[in-house]
């Protein structure tokens, strides 16, 4: 069961252009896994993988990664099938050019994120999603991450509440990463400049206009949980109705073929 929801932010672009203004709210699925409470499934998952997946799969050292991508990207595969009504293995994905993954001719969108033990996977009906997950480590050192990574009301907002830091870094970062994704960049150089610390929060296109060739929306809506140790937020370039789904051994039948 998910813990809680950690806030919902939103990132308005200036100057500003034009904004999504649809009489359709969107609607956002988002399932997120530990990987050891599916690996029993390991094996009847890998056979949904691609051939390039499956050699994919195969470069990863550690066992525990390997595993991860196996059941994640298997576990995408499944759900975009049933939205697609599709078999699995015919879903092609193609690379824009910002290297982004899509399902070309398709209006479904989608976005993943995975650490070693557990991954997080958004599907978008009609307007791009990105979306990150990190776990809180406790022996990470932080504050050096924040000086160099997050403007001052970031930091401030991080530091304030002292045995709250640790959550507060790992929140914003995740927000960080999930809009540049749904942006379309990934991470970039000065991070310090996209603000996500706020209810709503003003950040100059300039940033981004060698890092994509595309027009940009005007504003996205970032959306934050919790849940174990792991904090995941999914920024969406429209207003949108979000359904969380926590995947164990008992709901993983229900995406078998």
């Amino acid at each position: 069961m998910l813990k809680f929801s950690a806030g919902n932010i939103v990132c308005r672009l200036i100057p500003e252009g034009e904004e999504t203004l649809d009489a359709k709210i969107n609607n956002v699925e988002i399932f997120f896994a530990e990987t050891k409470k599916v690996l029993a499934f390991t094996h009847d998952l890998a056979k949904y993988l691609s051939q390039e997946e499956r050699l994919t799969a195969g470069r990863f050292h550690f066992e525990g990664d390997r595993n991860t991508y196996i059941v994640c990207h298997a576990l995408l595969r499944l759900i975009l099938s049933a939205r697609l009504n599709m078999p699995p293995g015919e879903i092609l994905f193609h690379r824009k050019a910002n290297e982004k993954p899509e399902i070309k001719g398709n209006p479904l969108f989608f976005n993943i994120s995975h650490t070693r033990e557990a991954f997080v996977i958004a599907v978008s009906e009609s307007f791009e999603v990105g979306v990150d997950l990190e776990k809180v480590k406790t022996e990470f050192n932080f504050e050096p991450v924040i000086r160099r990574f997050f403007g001052e009301g970031e930091q401030k907002f991080i530091l304030e509440k002292s045995q709250k830091s640790r959550e507060r870094f790992f929140l914003l970062w995740t927000r960080k990463e999930s809009f540049l994704k749904a942006v379309g960049t990934g991470i970039i150089n000065n991070l310090s400049e996209i603000e996500v610390s706020k209810g709503i929060n003003h950040i100059s296109r300039t940033i981004f206009e060698t890092e994509i060739p595309v027009k940009l929306p005007g504003i996205f809506f970032i959306s934050s949980f919790k849940n174990l140790d792991y904090f995941f937020s999914a920024a969406i370039s429209a207003r949108s109705r979000i359904k969380v789904n926590i995947i164990d051994e008992k709901k993983i039948h229900s995406f078998l073929i």
